[in-house]
């Protein structure tokens, strides 16, 4: 029992004295477990960072935005090409950063207040473009700007502003520089004009004002869509794309031809564009036969 005991005790003490000395016994090597060293977790390879003066444009190719509640607001640097925004209220698109617009149709948009299509306080270009009976309540039936706006190789048509006493801009209100544009049909109800600055006068020479005698400015000045300010000279005589002449219309005219006998018939429209000559010829042989019934 005494021997048992001590050998218990040998395995529990692992350092004893022999004649003086300190001795540690060996480890058993068929007692140790092997233990795997574990391997280095893997290390992600990260892309180069993008170099903080490259800017990353976000562009919108073909957009459609129609029947929405402010389409676009836009913050940041955006670029659009092609596509339309269509009966859009509070604005079709309303920024704040650098814009361009090209080849863009902007129809039927609204605002109650201003900017029916635009409302710019950013960097706003536009070029061949499309502005089309858009309407705002006060100021910018087509776009309204409070920042900086190039509109070129364009076309403002039929836009409108409908209050009475304070409207202004028809077409464009504020700051803006337009260019090689036609400019036609737009309606400012009340004192204000089709092309009215802000604080500055906008610039608008070179551009179709839908008459060969230029914009109305004041009395003795053309008879095309008004202006306020004199920076339209020189402008267009022609229409540019997508600008028609304006209609020609016959007041209280009445005309009587005999049957079979072609007459010309010279009709002249206002804005000093040239006549032109209409020619009524044999009828069809449906009107013919309808005739003898």
């Amino acid at each position: 029992m005494l021997y048992a005991l001590v050998v218990a005790c040998f395995f529990f003490v692992t350092s004893f004295d022999v004649y003086g000395q300190d001795v540690t016994p060996e480890p058993d090597p068929s007692l140790i477990e092997e233990t795997a060293t574990p391997a280095p977790p893997p290390t992600a390879t990260m892309p180069e960072p993008v170099p903080t003066d490259e800017v990353i444009t976000p562009a919108m190719r073909s957009v459609s935005v129609s029947d929405s509640y402010s389409g676009l607001d836009s913050w940041g640097t955006v670029n659009i090409s092609g596509g339309e925004f269509r009966s859009n209220s509070n604005n079709a698109i309303e920024n704040r950063g650098p814009m361009t617009v090209d080849g863009v149709l902007f129809q039927d948009n609204h605002d109650p207040e201003s900017g029916g299509a635009i409302y710019n306080s950013g960097n706003l270009h536009v070029s061949n473009s499309i502005f089309l009976n858009n309407w705002a309540h006060l100021f910018g039936g087509a776009i309204r700007s409070q920042g900086t706006t190039h509109v070129t190789s364009s076309v403002l048509r039929m836009n409108h502003v409908d209050d009475p006493t304070c409207g202004k801009g028809g077409a464009i209100f504020g700051s803006a520089t337009i260019t090689q544009s036609c400019i036609a049909d737009n309606v400012t109800t009340g004192t204000g004009r089709d092309i009215e600055g802000e604080s500055s006068v906008p610039n608008a020479a070179g551009n179709w004002w839908g008459a060969a005698d230029g914009p109305y400015v004041g009395p003795g000045t053309g008879s095309g869509d008004s202006y306020s300010g004199d920076s339209y000279l020189p402008f267009l005589t022609e229409p540019v794309g997508g600008c028609s002449l304006p209609g020609l219309v016959a007041v209280g005219q009445a005309l009587e031809i005999t049957w079979g006998n072609p007459i010309d018939i010279t009709l002249s429209a206002t804005g000093g564009v040239a006549p032109y000559t209409y020619s009524i010829g044999q009828p069809h042989a449906e009107a013919h036969a309808l005739k003898e019934l």
